[in-house]
């Protein structure tokens, strides 16, 4: 029993969980800070401005009704997004006497919806294909009587879209995908809304010749990737609640990604739609809303120390190896994966069993599902050590036993599958609060005063005080904290996920700076098909 612990101990502490030397947990978060600095000042496909300005959030009429096309790499949303006037209702009970002197004065509603699996197969068919396919479920959401039942006698029905991949966007209203992942294999350099409008039209038109009747034409408001949708919806929000700002939101789900503010200032001006003129705008007060598509391969460099074999190996099968490393190793969609091919190891290298032996769901390539990984780990043990303890029923159901085998689940095997599952959620865990620290502090949101680094110093010598402790021997007042919104399955549903990030937020807060600023998470439900409501009914625009 003790080899067996051992073995598994030292296979464990190839997979590292924290930063290598201990007196410096902030470590990664300081390389991924100034390399997050460059990125946004030299990447062409990282940190990507969008043509919408943090200025312009809160403006447009905010009323009216719209259809919202949410493209997740799991699956499709389609939904009709209205705004209710309250600025004629009496009765504001409801609202905190911060909101009702907010500027957004609207109810944001989610009058009906209607979601799809999008299956594999259909992920590498012709882009024809798949819109031809959207287009239907658009039909399906409009022609309910749910989603107009007094009916829609306007022109036209405005459509936001999102969509779950990095994009180019010269306007709001246009948008090309920059590259794919998810299983996707579309070409990059289609119109997104063009094949949107034509999936619909095709079958707008079958349906009005059986029904006799007309469904209102589209016309595409807005075009944004999830993740900025979600920075939308995470912002309506707060101005809504409590009239604060949202600097930071973030999406962790079947993939991840980030979205920001900058100031032009701050990134590359080659970055920006050709359309905009550079001497219209302030370096310093435009700011704009940045897709930072953080889990690309130029943020890969800091994460080099922290990538095991595993990691290679499922890199290796993926569509574009070396891609997106940071996805792998915090995502939903790849962490039941790599703790697979981390057991098949462990139990063919460590306890020399014959793979053939091993349960057949074990041996098939992304069989565990990361839900499963999830609440394995969570599970305690009743520490009886035999069949009837709930990780190994667990582990006999997810990964049954294969009949023909001698080799069967018992407790110290599941124990195995428990420990990695608990070692893959908590570099994860690690890794996602390091980055947020990481973007926080590359937008200047975040306080730094104990990074006394000479290259952070150096460039930031114009803006001393951002860096170096005031000498005010008061104590500071006691600051608001930093609000940073987050939505996805993999942080929501995945057992103390959201917990661990959250810890290792304070603990790198409280390491970084003398402050008394803190970083509070809030949850953006449905910020995707919300957001693109958003931008369709107030028309942003820059």
């Amino acid at each position: 029993m003790g080899s067996e612990s051992t073995s598994l101990e030292s296979f464990l502490d190839q997979f590292p969980i924290e930063p290598p030397n201990s007196s410096e947990p902030w470590s990664l978060a300081r390389d991924l800070w100034l390399t997050y600095r460059s990125l946004a000042m030299t990447s062409s496909d990282q940190f990507i401005p969008t043509p919408l300005l943090k200025q312009n959030m809160s403006e447009g009429h905010q009323r009216g009704k719209c259809l919202a096309v949410d493209i997740g790499g799991t699956n499709l949303r389609v939904g009709i997004i209205e705004f209710l006037d309250t600025s004629k209702e009496g009765d504001q009970g409801g609202l905190t006497e911060s909101a009702k002197d907010a500027p957004n004065r609207s109810r944001l509603h989610k009058s009906f919806e209607k979601y799809w699996y999008i299956d594999e197969d259909l992920k590498k068919k012709h882009p024809l294909k798949i819109f031809n396919w959207i287009g239907s479920c658009i039909i399906d959401v409009m022609s309910n009587k749910k989603s107009f039942p007094d009916g829609y006698n306007e022109e036209f029905l405005p459509v936001g879209i999102t969509f779950s991949f990095p994009m180019i966007q010269e306007s709001l209203k246009e948008a090309k995908i920059m590259a794919l992942s998810k299983g996707f294999t579309l070409a990059t350099d289609m119109d997104l809304g063009h094949l949107l409008i034509q999936g619909y039209e095709t079958h707008r038109v079958k349906l009005g010749d059986q029904l006799g009747t007309k469904l209102p034409d589209l016309k595409i408001a807005a075009i944004v990737n999830d993740a900025v949708a979600t920075f939308i919806t995470a912002n309506y929000n707060a101005q809504s609640s409590c009239g604060r700002p949202v600097p930071m939101s973030f999406i962790c789900a079947t993939g991840t990604n980030a979205t920001v503010t900058m100031p032009l200032s701050s990134f590359g001006s080659f970055k920006l739609p050709r359309h905009m003129d550079l001497g219209e705008l302030s370096s310093n007060s435009t700011e704009f809303i940045i897709n930072t598509e953080w889990e690309m391969k130029g943020a890969s460099g800091p994460l080099q120390s922290y990538i095991t074999k595993w990691d290679l190996l499922l890199d290796k099968d993926l569509p574009i190896p070396g891609q997106q490393p940071y996805d792998y190793m915090t995502a939903g969609r790849y962490l039941g994966e790599l703790a697979r091919l981390m057991a098949v190891d462990f139990f063919t290298s460590q306890w020399h069993v014959s793979e053939v032996d091993l349960p057949l769901r074990l041996r098939q390539r992304n069989s565990l599902a990361t839900a499963f990984i999830g609440t394995l780990g969570e599970t305690t043990t009743s520490g009886s050590r035999n069949e009837k303890d709930p990780i190994v029923v667990m582990c006999e159901m997810e990964l049954p036993s294969t009949s023909n085998s001698k080799w069967k689940w018992d407790y110290e095997s599941a124990n195995v599958m428990r420990e990695i599952a608990i070692r893959v959620r908590k570099r994860a865990t690690m890794l996602t609060g390091s980055a947020i620290i990481s973007m926080l502090l590359c937008i200047r949101a975040l306080k730094s005063d104990k990074l006394l680094d000479p290259e952070l110093l150096s460039s930031h010598s114009t803006a001393p005080s951002e860096q170096v402790q005031s000498s005010d021997p008061e104590a500071p007042a006691e600051e608001e904290p930093l609000l940073v919104g987050y939505t996805g399955g993999c942080i929501t549903h995945f057992p103390k996920y959201l917990d661990e990030v959250q810890n290792w937020v304070d603990r790198l807060t409280r390491d970084i700076n003398s402050s008394s600023q803190t970083i509070e998470f809030i949850p953006v439900v449905d910020g995707g098909i919300l957001g693109a409501g958003i931008l369709a009914c107030t028309g942003l625009t820059t």
